[in-house]
C-alpha cells in the first residue's frame, strides 16, 4: 500500500491489490491526517475486492473493480465513486476502448489498471495518479469533473519529461513506459 499527497484533492491514499497483503474481512482503511481518507477497498452490493482504490481528503473515494461480464476478450471493469455524503455511482468501463487523448479520469482509472494487471506496466496506475494531478500539482476532480474528457496524454508526457529534468530517472522510466502504452 502506499500514500501520496495526503491532504491533496487528488492525492490521498491509493490502493493496488497485487502488492499489499491484507485481512480478506477487510472492508476500508482510513488514514488519519487533516481529514479522514477512506480507501473502499470491497463492494458490499457485488461482493467484489478492489482492484485499485483511491480515497481522497474529502472523505470521497473510487474503487476499480472487474465487472460481472468480465471476460479476457471484453474487459469491462466497474468503477465505482463513493460521495464525502455516502452516496455510490457506479460507471461501466472497457479499458481498451479508452482514448487517452479524449478520456475523462473515471475512464483514466480503469485504464491504468488494466495496463498494471496485463503486464504492460508496473505502476500506471501510480503514475496516473502523479500525473493527474499536473506537474505543478494544481489540477483536482470533483465528482462533477471526474466525467470531464482531457488530454491525459499530454499530462503524462508532461510529467515524464519534469522526472528526466529532476535527474528522477527512475520515474522518467516508468512514465516513459506509461506514456509508451498510450499508442
Amino acid at each position: 500500500m502506499s500514500i501520496s499527497g495526503i491532504g491533496g484533492a487528488i492525492g490521498g491514499a491509493n490502493y493496488y491489490n497485487n502488492r499489499a497483503n491484507r485481512n480478506s474481512n477487510q472492508v476500508a482503511s482510513s488514514f488519519s491526517t487533516e481529514a479522514c481518507i477512506n480507501l473502499k477497498m470491497f463492494d458490499e452490493d457485488s461482493g467484489s475486492r478492489a482492484l485499485t482504490s483511491v480515497g481522497y481528503s474529502d472523505g470521497s473515494s473510487v474503487s476499480v473493480f472487474k465487472a460481472e461480464d468480465y471476460t479476457d476478450s471484453n474487459p469491462k471493469y466497474m468503477v465505482k465513486r463513493w460521495g464525502k455524503n455516502g452516496e455510490e455511482t457506479e460507471y461501466f468501463v472497457n479499458p481498451t476502448q479508452v482514448n487517452p487523448e479524449n478520456a475523462s479520469y473515471i475512464d483514466m482509472l480503469a485504464y491504468s489498471t488494466y495496463l498494471d494487471l496485463t503486464g504492460q506496466t508496473k505502476n500506471g496506475f501510480g503514475d496516473f495518479l502523479a500525473a493527474a494531478r499536473g506537474v505543478n500539482g494544481d489540477l483536482t476532480y470533483d465528482a462533477e469533473s471526474m466525467n470531464t474528457k482531457m488530454d491525459f496524454k499530454s499530462l503524462v508526457k508532461e510529467f515524464m519529461q519534469a522526472q528526466y529534468d529532476a535527474g528522477n530517472l527512475i520515474g522518467y522510466l516508468s512514465f516513459k513506459r506509461f506514456y509508451e502504452c498510450m499508442g
